[in-house]
């Protein structure tokens, strides 16, 4: 059965692979076993895809780390560095 990426993570078991929010996991023509999945469930990182509420991904703090000083804000796009993505971000909030 396939899940859901509900927080941002690098997966140790395929070369610290970013898995992002909303994805699928695990990725296609990656095989995983059922104990890896449960782990990853039971530190909040995935879900069973059945389980999930879109609410939960859409409620993702941003700016969102993406690695290498880069951060994804809430509209998809990227930012470098940490100040930058929040001012930014802070700007879109209040647009809204």
């Amino acid at each position: 059965m396939t899940d859901v990426v509900l927080n941002a993570f690098q997966d140790k078991e395929d070369n610290r692979r970013l898995n992002e929010p909303g994805k699928f996991y695990p990725r296609e023509g990656l095989e995983v076993t059922e104990e890896r999945k449960q782990e990853l469930r039971d530190k909040g990182f995935i879900a069973k895809l059945a389980d999930t509420v879109v609410e939960e991904v859409e409620e993702q703090e941003f700016p969102m780390h993406k690695g290498g000083g880069h951060y994804v804000l809430s509209n998809g796009e990227t930012v470098k560095g940490k100040e930058e993505a929040q001012k930014v971000e802070d700007e879109l909030k209040s647009g809204e």
